[in-house]
């Protein structure tokens, strides 16, 4: 994959791994948006990005209603937490609409 010119959203990109992760990108000339909560991860490992102007930063939680959509990211479906990422999906759940179908 070629990241040059690219765009990137990092999510957590404040977190000791995250910060890490932006670095590698930005050497790659990628065009970074970063959300955090700042819940675990510290302004201070991005800072310097930010200060720079090589990365765009938002605190928010992507999990609070209309917060994705208030960034301006499309967002296709609610999230489906529990469900499990492979197997039979339960009846109560399984839907010609599901965009992970399970037969």
């Amino acid at each position: 994959m070629v990241w040059e010119s690219g765009r990137a959203l990092v999510t957590g990109g404040a977190s000791f791994i995250g910060s890490h992760l932006v670095d590698e990108l930005l050497e790659r000339t990628t065009q970074i948006r970063i959300v955090d909560d700042l819940s675990s991860g510290k302004l201070e490992n991005i800072q310097d990005h930010i200060d720079a102007g090589s990365v765009e930063f938002h605190k928010a939680d992507l999990l609070t209603p209309g917060v994705a959509e208030d960034l301006g990211f499309l967002v296709v479906s609610p999230p489906r937490f529990g469900r499990p990422l492979a197997g039979p999906s339960p009846p109560a759940l399984a839907s010609s609409r599901d965009p992970f179908p399970t037969s």
